[in-house]
């Protein structure tokens, strides 16, 4: 190995190669595009700079890259075009800018970005395009990054807009980022712009659509009684509204009523009627009874005792007639006066009883009539006149009593005004008597015969001889007086002279003795132990004592007047004695007298409880009937007096009505057995018959007395004519 340069053959110099050539070794060679050679003489080719580029071969120098343009590497042929979303703002740019955010470079080669419009927005770099705010989204101002969201109560109806809108009443907005307003629902409103939310509507108030900006008032004669209504309720029947805006109905006031819905008033209760209660839909007719005079009232006035109302819906009472009454408030009629009593003013509450010595005979008078001469009344309330019994007279109207005719006169019939002396031959011992009586034999008038003993007869206080007299010789004599059967205690007299002295044996009539424990009462002259005192030959005395019924059953008593002295003479046999025989019933009752058994004296005054038609314990049987077959009018029937009520029994062909009674009925009670083809008033024809105590007319079956009842059957054949009969037992009362 040599050292440089040493035996070596000399080199030739190499050639100095022009600027955009380089001596590769081989010669001088042209620089490759991308490469350049700045000076003469170089042996290399230089690479393109960042930002520069050679695009031909043989070049001396690099080209930097142009605006909008750029060169990444070394060595470029070319510069590239910045692509949109990029530019380049300086010459020899290595690299591009991307158009940062808020900005966009939509082309090529671009030197600058562009800020995003109002509307839009860019939110990262490197962007092409803008992009549109979206509906709900808006961009107020260029090169905004971001869109904006819509706040609350606006919104934005439309992409890329650069404001919000704020919501207009009826509509709000209740989200942020709203691309539309809500309208307001029913029962809602919104009364400003911008709202958020929807107003209920308050009570009293009502929204009936979307989007209202307003609440409606509820019109008299409706409500709203809650908030969020989407209507008004109109207001129920019986109730009303006044005002507008109101929160509730009213119910009418008593006195007032309503008749319709949807009523902003109510209306009054016209006169006659009334409205007792509140809310309601009509006015009620005053019953009858009661009235209304005036509109508005909430109750009926009740008619005053004296007025009644017949009608119901009247406005006014009416005043009781002359001759009419009205006892009791509330009453639908007036009450005529019943025979024996009076009225003779309008508005009575009671009618005023005939005073005795009057009677009024007919219903609804308006006075009473003077009982006329040969009649009288005893007591108040006569709805007749009593004539005056035979023995008897009246000699003035309006007399009270019948004035018994003396002795030495009689009265004959009834009716009488005056008493009749009697004649030559006859006399009249007793007063009260009803026919003069002839002398007998050995007598005269008007003194009395020598040797007569004369003992007038025994005579009923009603006038009716009970016995003859009986005469001087027949000393001794005795008669026996059938009174037959008595219900109430009966008066007799005794006129009683001795004429002893006359016959030469003058002798004192001592005692008078009465057996028989039914006598009483109180004689004419005072007795002592059941005797009279001695009666001197001359004297007269008039005795007066009872013949009472005693217990139901056949009773006798005696009468015996003794001589002293002469009955010694004459033996025992001489004394007068009178047998009385009677039988004693037990004493009928009337109306009156039953109903003092059941009902106290304030039940007796109220017709409703004790009156006849009444049925005070309601088992459809009223007063009359319970009297007549002798029931309690206060319990309901038992089974035994059912049994009692009459009962249609067939056998064969011929039909029974059968049913029972008291044994003593009512005196002033008429039965009558009746029959009807038709059923109508005119056809019913009376089969048997029976009043008070008397016996039955027609074919009446009168059964033994049991447990104080009778059982009655009355047996009646079918007739061949008649194909259907109708029964019924009919129950009348005498006046």
């Amino acid at each position: 190995m040599c050292c440089v340069g040493a035996g070596l053959p000399a080199v030739a110099a190499p050639p100095l190669c022009d600027p955009g050539y380089y001596d590769s070794g081989a010669g001088c060679v042209p620089a490759d595009p991308g490469y350049y050679v700045p000076s003469s003489g170089q042996t290399f080719q230089t690479a393109a700079s960042l930002g520069h580029y050679v695009p031909l071969s043989a070049q001396s120098s690099q080209t930097a890259a142009p605006l909008g343009t750029y060169v990444p590497v070394t060595g470029a042929t070319a510069a590239i075009t910045a692509s949109p979303g990029t530019y380049v703002n300086v010459t020899g740019a290595s690299a591009p800018t991307l158009a940062p955010a808020g900005s966009f470079v939509a082309t090529s080669g671009a030197t600058a970005a562009v800020l995003a419009p109002a509307g839009t927005y860019v939110d990262s770099e490197g962007a092409s395009t803008a992009q549109s705010a979206a509906p709900g989204t808006y961009v107020p101002n260029p090169g905004s990054t971001a869109a904006t969201v819509a706040d609350l109560g606006y919104y934005v109806e439309l992409a890329g807009q650069t404001s919000q809108t704020a919501a207009s009443p009826g509509t709000y907005v209740n989200v942020t980022g709203a691309s539309a307003p809500t309208l307001a629902p029913a029962g809602s409103f919104v009364a400003t712009s911008g709202a958020t939310a929807a107003v209920l509507a308050p009570a009293g108030t009502y929204v009936d659509s979307e989007g209202a900006s307003t609440a409606q008032t509820a019109a008299p004669g409706t409500y709203v009684p809650n908030p969020g209504s989407t209507a008004a309720t109109v207001a129920d029947l019986g109730h009303y509204v006044e005002l507008a805006g109101q929160t509730s109905q009213t119910a009418a006031s008593p006195g007032t009523y309503v008749n319709v819905t949807g009523a902003s008033a109510p209306t009054l209760a016209p006169a006659g009627s009334f409205v007792a209660t509140s809310g309601a839909t009509a006015a009620v007719l005053a019953p009858a009874g009661t009235y209304v005079d005036s509109e508005g009232a909430s109750t009926a006035q009740v008619a005053a005792p004296g007025t009644y109302v017949p009608n119901p819906g009247s406005t006014a009472a009416t005043v009781a007639d002359l001759g009419h009454y009205v006892e009791l408030a509330g009453q639908t009629s007036q009450t005529a006066a019943s025979p024996g009593s009076f009225v003779d003013v309008t508005g009575a509450t009671a009618a005023t009883l005939a005073p005795a010595g009057s009677f009024v005979a007919t219903y609804g008078a308006t006075a009473a009539v003077l009982a006329p001469a040969g009649t009288y009344v005893d007591s108040e309330g006569a709805s007749t006149a009593q004539t005056a019994a035979p023995g008897t007279y009246v000699p003035n109207p309006g007399s009270t009593a019948a004035t018994v005719a003396e002795k030495g006169y009689y009265v004959s019939s009834a009716g009488q005004s005056s008493q009749t002396a009697a004649l030559s031959g006859t006399y009249v011992p007793v007063s009260g008597a009803t026919a003069a009586v002839t002398n007998p034999v050995g007598t005269w008038s008007p003194d009395a015969s020598p040797g007569v003993r004369t003992i007038s007869p025994l005579v009923a206080t009603d006038g009716s001889v009970i016995v003859g007299p009986v005469f001087g010789s027949n000393y001794g004599r005795g008669e026996t007086i059938d009174l037959g059967a008595i219900r109430e205690p009966v008066s007799l007299s005794l006129d009683l002279s001795n004429n002893s002295g006359d016959s030469g044996f003058p002798s004192a009539l001592t005692t008078l003795s009465l057996a028989g424990p039914e006598f009483g009462g109180d004689p004419l002259v005072a007795l002592e132990s059941g005797e009279a005192g001695p009666l001197a030959p001359g004297e007269m005395t008039t005795l007066v004592f009872e013949v009472n019924p005693g217990e139901p059953g056949t009773h006798q008593s005696t009468i015996t007047i003794q001589t002293d002295e002469f009955a010694e003479f004459m033996g025992p046999g001489s004394d007068f004695v009178y047998t009385i025989d009677f039988e004693g019933l037990a004493p009928l009752t009337t109306y009156g007298t039953w109903r003092e058994l059941y009902f106290s004296e304030t039940e007796r005054f109220d017709p409703l409880v004790s009156g006849p038609t009444a049925d005070p314990d309601g088992d459809g049987l009223d007063n009359t009937i319970e009297y007549a077959f002798g029931f309690d009018p206060v319990n309901a029937p038992t089974a035994a007096e059912l049994a009692a009520l009459p009962r249609l029994t067939r056998i064969g062909e011929t039909s029974s009505i059968g049913f029972s009674l008291p044994e003593t009925p009512g005196d002033d009670l008429i039965y009558r057995v009746e029959a009807s083809t038709e059923m109508t008033p005119t056809t019913w024809v009376s089969l048997a018959e029976k009043t008070a105590d008397g016996d039955w007319s027609g074919e009446v079956s009168v059964g033994a007395a049991s447990d104080g009842r009778v059982s009655l059957t009355l047996v009646v054949p079918d007739e061949p004519l008649t194909p259907r009969r109708f029964f019924r037992v009919s129950i009348l009362t005498i006046p």
